[in-house]
């Protein structure tokens, strides 16, 4: 009996380190000889040495917002918008390490590395949903990418209550007064 009360321990356990990886973004920067490094698949088949520490950890707080687009006809890609500190720190770490690949994170996979060209300031980031579209495993990611989809419909709806208001004020004020009304026929 203490056995399986130990192997449910060891699930719980294991579940709960698994789903603190679907909690946040992870960005490591490319490891060099003589570091202490981790190893994680990337691609289909290589594998990429990275930092054993994060240079920069993204969890819900961090976003403004997220949002879906589509791209060359089927690909979805999340566009993020980082709160100023986080885009702060972003380009922070862009700006300290060109010339390094930058590896996101999510859940122990690797989304994508690239090579940081330049700081990337401005807070904005895209990333490709690939064959598996990794949003869908956080709950945290669906709930962003819904709020920032209903904010933007609804201040939608704002600009087209307000043009829908000017239009009526226009035709009032500007163009009732001057329509002249026609007199009616005078019978001979």
């Amino acid at each position: 009996m203490k056995f399986h009360v130990f192997v449910f321990f060891l699930l719980c356990l294991a579940s709960t380190a698994n789903a603190a990886t679907a909690d946040a973004l992870y960005l490591y920067l490319e490891c060099s000889p003589g570091q202490a490094c981790i190893d994680l698949p990337h691609g289909d088949f290589g594998r990429l040495s990275l930092l054993a520490t994060p240079a920069l950890v993204l969890g819900k707080a961090d976003f403004k917002s997220a949002s879906l687009q589509t791209y060359e006809g089927t690909q979805i890609a999340v566009l993020f918008e980082l709160q100023k500190e986080s885009a702060d720190a972003f380009g922070r770490v862009t700006g300290a390490n060109i010339g390094k690949k930058l590896a996101v994170v999510f859940n122990s996979k690797i989304l994508t590395a690239p090579t940081i060209r330049e700081s990337i300031g401005g807070g904005k980031i895209k990333l490709d949903g690939g064959k598996d579209p990794f949003w869908r495993q956080a709950p945290w990611l669906q709930d962003l990418i819904e709020d920032s989809y209903r904010a933007s419909r609804r201040s939608v709806m704002v600009y087209v209550f307000v043009a829908l208001a000017i239009a009526i004020s226009a035709f009032f004020f500007i163009l009732l007064p001057r329509i002249k009304p026609s007199k009616p026929a005078m019978p001979e």
